[in-house]
């Protein structure tokens, strides 16, 4: 009885896992604090000029920080870049929802 309940256990994770060559990591570039800071301006939905001003960036620079994290993260949206870095522990939802 236990061993079939472990089983089905076992069976219902390994089938919903992801595989191994389709996760995602995030270079040590994209964990830097930086990073995070500007992950935490997109998510707050300020403008890149206020995002930019608050971090003691100029605006292109911080647009730089943008395309480089999005491109790292596989995200099409800025929207997108925030749930990725949710999903891979760069940001936390309570981060996120700030």
């Amino acid at each position: 009885m236990v061993l079939r309940a472990l089983d089905t256990l076992f069976t219902g994770a390994w089938s919903s896992a992801t595989p191994a060559r389709s996760y995602r990591r995030v270079s040590a570039r994209g964990r830097t604090e930086i990073a995070r800071q500007v992950l935490g301006c997109l998510t707050s939905g300020i403008t890149d000029e206020a995002a930019a001003q608050s971090l003691g960036l100029s605006v292109r620079t911080y647009r730089r920080h943008v395309a480089e994290l999005m491109q790292e993260l596989g995200a099409v949206s800025r929207f997108q870049a925030g749930v990725h870095a949710v999903e891979l522990g760069l940001l936390t939802p309570e981060t996120s929802a700030a």
